[in-house]
């Protein structure tokens, strides 16, 4: 199960430019529109990018609050080596852009996030003329560029705390006019993935769906949203400044690594605590449910090394968020409590064994 979201993927496998997956929207194809060709041999298939030449998807429905954008872009560039040829994606206008120019064998990739851009210049040396770019903004602060599945720059600041609306999706070429020059480049696959702020909620709603036969009362809704929207908050940013702390900025080339140790041990640990949930919530495993604390246990201890101050606000402001909701909001809650005890029985446990972990984290007096 994954936590982020498709929202575009095209493969070009025929001669359909609208033959791709996404949610409910309008396709536009310049400069010849939605025809559908012949299906091309394998060696041609693709969207050309020339001047005048793009694809743009505007979806039915923003996506509010993307806290994250992972972008594959698979182009084939061809022909001579000594002329320029550039490729971008947009979303949300220019809210978020990646430039790539191709100069014989050099890569320029500009990746810029909210108005802050990270660049890297990349030395070229796929002799098939296929190169793989692939994107990942988050907002800890994390940027990164892969090209041909290889780490080519990395950036711990990268607009930390933004959230964004994307409503639109571009890729194409810079210029508008168009060109009699045939095209040099072809898109061969292009995704487009967000996270959103409640996409972990809706990961745990796959994982636990409950009926819901009973409303929920809009006030007490709002009000418990409140409660942990603060806490996630306080999260996110503690977060910001471990990704500060743990990382650094590097190009290719630097001797130094981008990750310390620190970094390397948090993102193990998040990753095997992420793994081993999964498993409780679908096994409900016992076994699983130490295995996530363990790990879980792990990741906090590195991150309230941190900051101890601010790990200690944060756990404030966790405990808050389950013994300040107001009594008329356990009063209407108290139904859905009754409905559905036995069944949230085994994740409460392993919320209370969390809870304890994470207080015994900073010693006795954290």
């Amino acid at each position: 199960m994954q936590v982020w979201t498709p929202v575009f993927h095209h493969q070009f496998l025929d001669g359909n430019p609208a033959n791709f997956s996404a949610p409910p929207g309008a396709l536009t194809a310049l400069p010849n529109g939605l025809a559908v060709q012949p299906t091309p041999p394998p060696e041609q298939r693709g969207y050309a990018i020339a001047p005048g030449h793009s694809l743009s998807y505007a979806l039915e429905r923003t996506l509010l609050g993307v806290i994250g954008i992972d972008i594959r872009l698979d182009v084939i560039v061809f022909g001579s080596a000594q002329d320029p040829v550039d490729v971008q994606v947009r979303l949300d206008g220019q809210a978020v852009r990646v430039i790539a120019d191709f100069i014989g064998p050099l890569l320029r990739l500009q990746f810029r996030v909210g108005g802050t851009t990270m660049a890297a210049s990349i030395p070229l040396d796929a002799e098939s003329g296929l190169f793989r770019l692939h994107l990942r903004w988050h907002t800890h602060g994390q940027g990164s560029m892969w090209v041909n599945d290889v780490l080519r720059a990395y950036q711990p600041a990268l607009q930390p705390g933004l959230s964004l609306p994307i409503t639109t999706i571009f890729v194409g070429h810079h210029s508008l006019s168009v060109t009699p020059a045939p095209p040099r480049m072809r898109v061969r696959r292009f995704t487009v993935k967000v996270l959103r702020k409640d996409d972990a909620t809706r990961l745990l709603d796959d994982l636990f769906p409950l009926p819901r036969p009973l409303p929920i009362d809009p006030d007490c809704a709002k009000q418990v949203e409140g409660l942990t929207g603060a806490a996630m908050v306080e999260a996110r940013q503690l977060m910001a400044t471990a990704v500060t702390t743990w990382t650094r900025r590097w190009t290719a080339g630097q001797a130094h690594s981008p990750f310390s140790a620190e970094a390397v041990a948090a993102h193990e640990a998040a990753v095997q605590a992420g793994r081993a949930f999964v498993a409780f919530m679908l096994g409900q495993e016992r076994a699983d449910a130490d295995r996530f604390v363990a790990q879980a246990s792990t990741f906090l201890a590195l991150l309230q090394a941190v900051d101890p101050a601010r790990y200690a606000t944060l756990l404030a402001k966790a405990e808050e968020a389950s013994t300040r909701v107001d009594l008329p909001c356990i009063t209407a809650l108290e139904p859905l409590r009754r409905l559905y005890e036995s069944r949230l029985t085994p994740l409460s446990e392993l919320v209370r064994d969390l809870a304890v972990a994470a207080h015994a984290v900073g010693g006795p007096h954290a």
